[in-house]
């Protein structure tokens, strides 16, 4: 398929519902989908509030047809705040779905990441940044409507995004997939992403781009 040319912008309040809606239709038998949709907007208002610069949205023919979302620091980092900013809705949503507690590591992985004492790294690295010092961000979530897939949607939103995060003195970014997530591992690969680690456990895949040496 030859690519279409999409607007990409920074994502709008009013743009949460509907990427939620794309969240939902894209990720089915993820454990926060099944949480409820309430969840997946608090999820993504989180996103657009503290994370602006980092909350891009994709449309075509004035319709949004995707988006990609961000956040500075790291997966640890990332998680705790999601799930302190959305507890009520995640507690909701887990006494709706109780089977949720039940899949492999779920439950002592969330409260491990809900303690308050738990350190992030080491105690003098700076919030956002990497060992070398350099400030760092992962992408979080990248999701296109079916009808709009296989016409580079994703990669105009990827993009779209690194330079964004390079704007903002970002200089390496982190991504994480599912690893039979093969749309998402050749889109990577597209972009020059390099694979560093695979986790056949988890089931994910791990990977990493300099923004520098772009």
């Amino acid at each position: 398929m030859e690519e279409r040319q999409f607007t990409i912008r920074c994502m709008e309040f009013q743009d949460i519902p509907r990427s939620a809606e794309i969240f939902c239709e894209q990720f089915p038998e993820l454990s926060w989908t099944r949480l409820g949709e309430s969840f997946i907007c608090k999820l993504i208002t989180w996103h657009y509030v503290y994370h602006p610069g980092l909350a891009l949205v994709g449309e075509t023919d004035g319709h949004l047809i995707g988006f990609i979302v961000g956040a500075t620091g790291g997966h640890r980092e990332y998680y705790r705040q999601i799930l302190r900013y959305g507890f009520p809705e995640f507690l909701q949503g887990v006494l709706l779905h109780p089977t949720l507690l039940l899949k492999r590591n779920t439950l002592t992985q969330w409260i491990d990441l809900l303690k308050s004492g738990r350190a992030v790294g080491t105690a003098k690295r700076t919030p956002g940044a990497s060992k070398t010092g350099e400030k760092k961000a992962i992408i979080c979530f990248v999701a296109v409507t079916k009808a709009a897939q296989g016409y580079g949607a994703g990669t105009s939103l990827k993009q779209a995004f690194e330079e964004a995060a390079f704007r903002e003195g970002i200089m390496l970014l982190n991504s994480y997939t599912e690893i039979n997530n093969f749309a998402a591992r050749r889109l990577n690969e597209k972009r020059g992403w390099k694979l560093v680690r695979e986790d056949t456990r988890r089931k994910m895949v791990y990977f990493s781009k300099r923004l520098d040496k772009d």
